[in-house]
């Protein structure tokens, strides 16, 4: 029985990534699943490269080794019935993620359609998840619906940059470069959205504040140039609406 207080959930990855490289893919499966479903109760700082990068090299296996797939739609349906016996937020988010990654995100914003008509306390705590699918369909207004507090959302998508970054700097080696980068990817893509969100909703004041945030957070951080592509990419009033 493996300790978990003594594993490193780096050198599990590093492992399945060999495994996959190598192509005992047997060995790159059954890491990969250790992996997802223990990284996190050793390190949580290694929730988005779970969510990330796990998911998506599981994803590339199962392209080659047809028993990585049964075992990630094995996975995706473990999450969604424990989501629906439970009501548990952090197994909608792993049903989720993996729908995306399976290109059947829609399964994923149905459920939550479902959840949001008929008990709305649970709907708020899976929102989340599907905001990124929401978002590409231009679902504004159940976006703002759900957005609640703009700043504290933005908050936490700060708070999870600066766990990856560090973890990409600090842990990863080599492979960290491409953690990061992505990483910036996805943040800059979020920000986006939470802008979206007040300007389709004609929020200017908050809006304004979370570019202000923005500015200062990301230079303070050492990356202008992610705030400045936030800003060319960012929708905006014409002079005569301002």
């Amino acid at each position: 029985m493996k300790n978990k207080s003594t594993e490193n959930p780096s050198d599990i990855i590093k492992s399945a990534r060999m495994a996959f490289k190598e192509k005992n893919y047997q060995k790159a499966l059954e890491q990969y699943k250790y992996f997802f479903r223990n990284s996190i109760q050793i390190n949580k700082a290694y929730i988005g490269v779970r969510l990330s990068y796990c998911l998506d090299e599981w994803t590339s296996l199962a392209k080659v080794y047809p028993p990585a797939m049964d075992s990630l739609i094995e996975e995706k349906n473990k999450a969604v019935n424990d989501f629906i016996e439970t009501g548990d937020a952090v197994s909608f988010r792993d049903y989720a993620a993996i729908c995306e990654y399976l290109n059947s995100s829609e399964e994923a914003v149905t459920l939550f359609k479902e959840i949001h008509s008929t008990n709305s306390v649970l709907s708020k705590k899976i929102f989340r998840s599907v905001l990124e699918p929401l978002a590409r369909s231009a679902d504004w207004a159940i976006c703002r619906e759900y957005l609640g507090d703009g700043i504290k959302k933005y908050e936490n998508i700060i708070e999870l940059f600066d766990e990856i970054t560090k973890l990409a700097k600090e842990k990863l080696g080599f492979a960290g470069k491409g953690v990061e980068k992505d990483s910036i990817e996805e943040t800059k893509e979020e920000c986006l959205w939470l802008l979206n969100i007040h300007f389709h909703s004609n929020d200017k004041s908050g809006y304004r504040i979370l570019l202000e945030k923005m500015q200062t957070d990301f230079g303070y951080r050492g990356y202008n140039d992610l705030y400045n592509e936030i800003l060319n990419d960012a929708p905006k009033w014409s002079n005569s609406d301002d």
